[in-house]
């Protein structure tokens, strides 16, 4: 970060050009899916999807209250609510530029009143979360898929493995690795992962709640998934949820495209065979669809409130 004045004011610009020119292409990508899915939208059920769509954005504004949290416990009484979620929204609709990095990169320039460093240990620490959450839900519904019992086991599992994490030892000898000036950076976003790390079991707590209240809303919402296509049922669209969440993951964790577009669908496609394949195809396409209309829908809400540095309300 520089600390020219002037500096900082061009930076800030272009990153608002970057914020706009990012709704604008998420616009265009949902243009562009929608078309795909002409054929296929002939037959289903409209007011299932608005369904859809509704639950996916409570859901995706629960997981921004996870985000919160975690950047309270870090830095409180920093920013707005409203402040945070322009950040934290725009930031999400940066990553289909492509480039992941933007997100944080907006945030960090936009949002100066704490260190990149800082920015960087909390995005991680909310993005490990993230991807474990979705592990852990995608291998619940895959195991029920065969047994109860085996479901239960998963969710157990996931359940002590979810608290046996929360231990900053492993991350304090990683920081010691760390120690010279050349990684500064490095170790100082370290001790902002450690100092969420040793939170305690009420702050463990919260960050489990919301976080599963934002996965079963997002189940939820794909039981219209299921109704809207024919031929399917509410039982289907729990057990696509788990696939489409699986594939989500790998498309998440594969870096070669932005936000893991055409990696999800393969995968989802590959996993998926147990189902029409009409329905397969369409569900992809859907399921792309809807979280594109949730980034989109929530960044240009938040877009327009907030300039990302109001004071803490």
């Amino acid at each position: 970060m520089t600390n020219s004045p002037s500096a900082k004011k061009i930076t800030k610009s272009i990153l608002v050009i970057l914020s706009i020119m990012s709704i604008a292409w998420v616009f265009y990508v949902l243009q562009d899916s929608i078309k795909e899915l002409k054929n296929s939208l002939l037959n289903i059920q409209y007011a299932w999807l608005v369904g859809v769509l509704v639950g996916n954005c409570i859901s995706g504004y629960i997981a921004f209250e996870g985000f919160r949290l975690i950047f309270e416990h870090v830095q409180p009484r920093t920013y707005s609510r409203r402040s945070l979620a322009r950040l934290y929204f725009i930031g999400q609709l940066m990553k289909h530029l492509p480039g992941r990095v933007f997100g944080i990169v907006y945030q960090a320039s936009i949002g100066d009143k704490i260190t990149v460093t800082q920015w960087i240990g909390i995005n991680a620490t909310y993005m490990l979360l993230t991807t474990a959450f979705a592990v852990w839900v995608a291998c619940s519904v895959a195991a029920l898929m065969f047994s109860l019992t085996a479901g239960a086991f998963i969710v157990s599992l996931g359940l002590l493995l979810y608290f046996m994490c929360w231990q900053p030892a492993f991350l304090y000898k990683l920081a010691a690795y760390f120690n010279s000036e050349r990684f500064r950076s490095i170790r100082s976003a370290l001790e902002t992962i450690i100092a969420i790390a040793s939170a305690d079991r009420i702050f463990q707590f919260k960050i489990l709640i919301i976080f599963i209240a934002s996965w079963a809303i997002y189940m939820i919402a794909w039981i219209g998934y299921g109704i809207a296509w024919p031929g399917l049922s509410a039982l289907d669209g729990i057990w696509l949820c788990g696939i489409y969440t699986l594939a989500w993951f790998l498309g998440y964790i594969s870096f070669v495209s932005p936000s893991g577009l055409g990696v999800r669908e393969a995968a989802f496609f590959l996993l998926a065979t147990d189902f029409p394949p009409d329905a397969v195809a369409a569900m992809a396409v859907l399921g792309r669809v809807i979280l594109l209309l949730v980034d989109f829908i929530l960044g240009l809400m938040f877009f327009t409130t907030g300039d990302g540095n109001n004071e803490y309300e």
